[in-house]
């Protein structure tokens, strides 16, 4: 079912490398790489709203990681990017994948590649990143099914500039980490691109390593004068350690060092493999009048051991430990076309976009129970003392009757229209619907039986945007997504279900945003999102699934992102209440607080550049206490809190001379005690004690 990616991928990856160039036929604009060159007030692209907008004219929360911030920050993994952004927080993802809660909804899914799903569970990396946008709140216009608290956006590195970056970074937890961005202007209309990563990796976890490659070349041609192709493709590999943490006693994480292992690191084993090609021709007709077309293939191979932690006895002297493989395969295929159309009729402006998206993904998804054979040939747990925390026996993996193995197919086609109408030079509203067809098909081949959902979805959007003067704007929207009843990795349909109507979220948000001037802008939002249509067992009937409310997060939102002379600043908090709806089960109350939502959120990054040689950059953090399971009010003593920390982060940046840069990232600078994220009571990650990075770059 998979098509090779790797010939046209090697092909595209040696016509980019600049030895091989032509000469160009005209002077080419060279893109240095400064220690100040692009700033941290990047604006979003056109992801959001679908057309090229200030982001005073986005009507909704939107964070933008600028290129130069992921530079000066240099986070190692998705959830430190985000854990700096107002609205989201962490989940621990089971070691083995991104998992982040976006205005109290969870999701591994709700990922975005140049504005395109992204929606596997594993662990992304920044190497070929231009820039990290995250929008808060169901917006289901954007991305179609899902997106129900948001989506988190990966703009690439196109071709088109002129750029040689190679890097080589050291860290003190024993780790190598190479990267090459490699851009070159054939022609006045030609160019290519090629981004490379290799890293080796230990890790301040017991016996955690990492192993990551990667490569992702993109080429960019004018046809004609009006039509610009550009393709590209990646082949990514990671493979790691499947680390879940620590287990809690009495309400809290279990008292140990940081670094102790618990289960069996040679059986934990998270492996995945990233295929993907894309394409995207854009013709432009007239000026306000464009064609675009998307397309993306991608293939993922995932497996996953892991021995993990299930439970603790009475005492907290013994826990207990348990063994599970899941193997996914996934192919998926998306088609976007949209039509741009800005035009003035009777004074008034109106920026159309007409959009039809047809999708298709096979989802071929495998769970084996691990048997402890040298124990009994049905033991499933076993128990091992907590300092040892450690078991080496023989692990059988065989099907249990419960485990799934299901084929499952799903295809969607969207259509959608939005209207940005600026009736006057203060005033703009925003109205637009996505309606979306989705065909679910889950195969189940333990019990040989076959479920079909069939739905149609409606996301409609609609704002009011008010500038009082042209620095300011005020706005009011209203944004909605839909889920299907396959679920977020489509697996979750079956014969309880199939009847039901899907998920519903809604926001509704107000705020303002203020421009103080090109590169600094500061926002304000307050809202609340709903969910509705949750899928609970009858308390009547155990064969059946009923409906109820889900849940209700309100909260406050602010970000600053600014430059003054040598000073570069990028700033949020958020407050947050997220509570149930209604009982969603004898442990599940309505009222009950939500997992991994922190009531108080607070993060800085600030750097300032001394000298044009010397820079110098500082991070605080602060998260208030989170649980690692939903509130359970029916029984208090039951829940595990991860207490509120804070954390201070700093860097050094050197410029050698034009060619040459240096710079240490120091994180945990004061070496606090933390718990980052939890995935349940039992797995909860210890965050990373002081550790350092120094990186060397060379601008050729």
């Amino acid at each position: 079912m998979r098509p090779t990616a790797l010939a046209p991928m090697l092909l595209t990856a040696l016509a980019t490398v600049p030895v091989l160039a032509d000469p160009p036929d005209e002077p080419l604009e060279t893109v240095v790489v400064s220690a100040m060159a692009a700033g941290y007030g990047a604006p979003p692209g056109d992801t959001f709203l679908r057309t090229a907008s200030s982001p005073l004219d986005v009507p909704q929360s939107v964070t933008v990681l600028s290129d130069q911030w992921l530079r000066d920050r240099a986070p190692a993994s998705m959830a430190e990017a985000l854990m700096t952004v107002p609205g989201v927080g962490i989940n621990q993802g089971e070691g083995n994948r991104d998992s982040v809660i976006l205005r109290g909804i969870p999701t591994t899914a709700d990922f975005l590649i140049d504005g395109l799903r992204d929606d596997l569970q594993y662990f992304r990396d920044f190497y070929n990143v231009q820039q990290l946008e995250v929008l808060t709140g169901p917006n289901g216009l954007i991305s179609g099914h899902g997106g129900g608290g948001g989506v988190v956006n990966r703009v690439t590195r196109q071709a088109g500039v002129e750029v040689r970056d190679l890097g080589l970074t050291r860290s003190s937890q024993n780790g190598w980490r190479a990267t090459a961005d490699l851009g070159q202007r054939w022609t006045a209309r030609s160019a290519g691109r090629l981004n490379l990563l290799w890293e080796d990796a230990d890790s301040y976890r017991d016996e955690v390593t990492l192993q990551r490659r990667g490569v992702a070349p993109a080429l960019r041609m004018e046809l004609t004068p009006a039509v610009t192709l550009s393709a590209g493709g990646e082949h990514f590999t990671d493979d790691r350690v499947a680390d879940r943490g620590v287990p809690s006693f009495a309400g809290r994480p279990l008292d140990t060092r940081p670094g102790q292992f618990f289960g069996d690191p040679a059986r934990s084993v998270s492996a995945v493999q990233v295929d993907a090609l894309w394409s995207a021709v854009q013709w432009n007709q007239a000026p306000g009048l464009s064609l675009r077309n998307r397309n993306r293939w991608s293939g993922y191979d995932k497996r996953y051991d892991n021995v993990y932690t299930r439970g603790m006895d009475a005492a907290g002297s013994q826990v207990q430990l348990a063994a599970y493989r899941q193997t996914t395969e996934r192919q998926s295929f998306i088609n976007q076309t949209e039509l741009h159309w800005g035009v003035e009729h009777l004074g008034v402006r109106h920026d159309l976009v007409a959009g039809l998206e047809w999708g298709l993904q096979r989802n071929d998804n495998r769970r084996l129970t691990g048997y402890f054979t040298d124990r009994s040939p049905t033991t499933t747990v076993v128990n091992v003392p907590v300092l040892k925390g450690r078991v080496d026996e023989t692990v059988s993996w065989r099907a249990a009757p419960a485990d799934a193995d299901t084929l499952s197919h799903l295809q969607y086609t969207s259509l959608y229209l939005q209207d940005q109408i600026s009736v006057n030079s203060h005033l703009q509203v925003l109205l637009g619907v996505r309606g979306e067809q989705t065909s679910a098909r889950l195969q189940n081949r333990r019990t040989d039986s076959q479920v079909r959902k069939d739905e149609t979805l409606w996301s409609p959007r609609a704002a009011l945007i008010v500038h009082p003067l042209p620095q300011w704007s005020l706005y009011g929207s209203y944004g909605s997504s839909r889920q299907t009843r396959a679920g977020e990795q489509l697996a979750s349909l079956n014969d309880a279900t199939a009847g039901l109507a899907p998920e519903e979220l809604a926001n509704r948000e107000a705020g303002l945003k203020w421009s103080v001037n090109p590169v600094t802008l500061l926002t304000m939002a307050v809202y609340e999102l709903t969910r509705r249509n949750v899928a609970v067992t009858d308390p009547a009937d155990a064969t059946r699934q009923v409906l109820v409310d889900g849940q209700r997060v309100r909260g406050f939102e602010t970000t600053a992102s600014y430059t003054v002379d040598r000073w570069q600043v990028q700033a949020a908090m958020a407050w947050q209440s997220a509570r149930l709806l209604a009982d969603q089960g004898s442990a599940l109350r309505a009222g009950a607080r939500l997992a991994a939502v922190p009531p108080l959120t607070a993060s800085l990054w600030s750097r300032w550049q001394l000298t044009p040689a010397w820079g110098a950059g500082l991070g605080l953090q602060h998260r208030g206490e989170v649980l690692a399971v939903t509130q359970n009010l029916s029984s208090p003593a039951a829940d595990v809190v991860l207490p509120a920390f804070q954390r201070i982060d700093g860097a050094l940046y050197w410029s050698a001379s034009a060619r040459w840069s240096v710079q240490l990232n120091v994180e945990n600078l004061l070496d606090r005690r933390y718990f980052a994220a939890a995935t349940n009571n039992f797995n909860i990650l210890p965050g990373a004690p002081r550790h350092w990075r120094v990186g060397v770059t060379g601008h050729f």
